[in-house]
């Protein structure tokens, strides 16, 4: 759907979890994909919670839109225990998360920087969701300098010219 729309989306072909408060009572997000430039999620699906934890309900839509505050999500289907499941045009849900925390939550750990993996991380936590992919990155990116070390020792080592007379320790510096 993202590439009918024109729509380049992040992680092809990995779902997003997360989970978020809002005015009315927590909430759990999924989304097939997430548009990072103009926060759109692709086959969303929100379960929805009181505020004392008790289960509300389910809303499905194709497309959700985010803006600061809620989602917005066109042509709802919402399904409770009160009765038949009911079908909206536009369905707002409040939200707490902003623009900013939601760019990192669908963020590509490979594609920030060392000095944001921290909040990131953070942020993941807060919201629910496995924050290992960041870890993971956030490790390699501190433990590069010492690879890189590593391996131009190596080369050195494996380029060196045979000495029978000594000054090794001289052609090695």
């Amino acid at each position: 759907e993202a590439r009918l729309a024109g729509l380049e989306a992040t992680r092809p072909g990995k779902d997003i979890w997360f989970r978020q408060q809002g005015l009315d009572g927590p909430s759990i997000m999924h989304a097939a994909q997430i548009d990072e430039a103009s926060l759109t999620a692709f086959a969303a699906t929100a379960y929805v919670f009181e505020p004392d934890g008790g289960f509300r309900e389910k809303v499905q839509a194709p497309l959700a839109s985010f803006s600061d505050g809620w989602w917005v999500l066109r042509n709802a289907t919402v399904a409770s225990s009160q009765g038949a499941p009911r079908t909206f045009e536009e369905y707002v849900l409040p939200t707490r998360l902003t623009a900013e925390e939601l760019r990192r939550i669908a963020a590509r750990p490979e594609a920030l920087s060392i000095w944001s993996l921290r909040g990131v991380i953070m942020t993941a936590q807060r919201s629910g969701l496995d924050t290992d992919r960041f870890h993971l990155a956030f490790h390699n990116l501190l433990a590069r300098p010492f690879f890189l070390a590593a391996m131009v020792a190596i080369a050195a080592s494996v380029s060196l010219r045979l000495t029978r007379h000594g000054g090794s320790g001289r052609l090695v510096l």
